[in-house]
């Protein structure tokens, strides 16, 4: 009867330390996490909506990523056109200088030579690319856009990336619209190029428009590729906040209360003790009534 009922008592205890056990090592896991709800178990109700809110957090962070990176490339096509439109300016003094009757031949010669390396200077400009993508060729960034004679190789389509579930921004231009639309930039400096090489000055005159018409369509440009940067910044602000809410609504709904946690880690660890030691000396005292 003593043995049944010292039998009795250990499994109870053994089964109070298990239990006790268990709710540490969850307790332990909530420390660890800052989680009340860790598994689908804790709170089947709510495993939809924290996915769904996990789910959303990821989004906005893969869309503040799309942003930031063509703000990198706006910046660059950005850099490009500013160089382009200082070389414009360059051609255009040229051939404000070189329309001088003052001037002979072989100047104007001379002065062909720094128009083709203006000219070749924007078609480098007009070949930048980061990292591997060319900014100007469309969507067929992987490519230069242009060829030594300034003509267009690259795609009439922009690219784009998502940057919100319906909004993109743009990550590269078409250098054919960008440059070449309303007035052709390269046909501008070829003609100041082919009227410098023929010693012509009423040619040379009447680029003077053609470059200032140039200078213009690389402004139109500019402004249209601040209002794109513009937009990624913006949507970059709107990832950081909307995941900044999504994380708060997370914590409220998964978040565990730290204090209460712990508190009541540090009982059940005492009690845990208190069991074990019961149990231990339950065992001497049997071992002794055996003996």
């Amino acid at each position: 009867m003593i043995g049944t009922t010292y039998s009795s008592r250990l499994s109870s205890l053994t089964q109070a330390a298990s239990k006790i056990s268990s709710e540490i090592s969850t307790l332990q896991e909530k420390a660890t996490t800052g989680l009340e709800i860790t598994r689908p178990s804790d709170a089947p109700e709510q495993v939809a909506y924290l996915h769904g809110l996990s789910s959303q957090i990821t989004d906005q962070g893969t869309w503040s990523t799309n942003a930031e990176r063509a703000m990198n490339y706006l910046d660059g096509a950005d850099d490009a056109l500013a160089g382009m439109s200082d070389l414009i300016s360059s051609a255009r003094e040229l051939a404000t200088q070189y329309a001088s009757e003052t001037y002979s031949a072989e100047d104007r010669a001379s002065g062909a030579v720094e128009a083709q390396a203006i000219f070749d200077q924007i078609v480098a400009l007009a070949n930048t690319d980061i990292g591997g993508r060319y900014i100007f060729s469309g969507n067929a960034y992987d490519s230069p856009a242009y060829d030594s004679a300034g003509t267009y190789l690259g795609d009439t389509d922009a690219p784009t990336t998502l940057t919100g579930s319906t909004q993109d921004v743009a990550t590269g231009l078409v250098g054919s619209d960008a440059l070449q639309s309303d007035t052709d930039i390269f046909a501008a400096v070829g003609d100041l190029i082919a009227a410098l090489s023929a010693d012509d000055t009423d040619a040379i005159s009447a680029s003077i428009d053609a470059l200032e018409a140039a200078g213009e369509q690389i402004s139109t440009s500019r402004t249209a590729v601040a209002s794109e940067f513009n937009s990624a910044e913006d949507a970059v602000a709107v990832s950081e906040n909307m995941q900044a809410l999504l994380n708060e609504a997370l914590e409220n709904t998964a978040g565990a209360d730290m204090v209460s946690v712990y508190t009541s880690l540090a009982e059940l660890q005492s009690n845990y003790e208190a069991v074990l030691q019961i149990t231990a000396s339950s065992q001497s005292m049997n071992l002794f009534s055996m003996m």
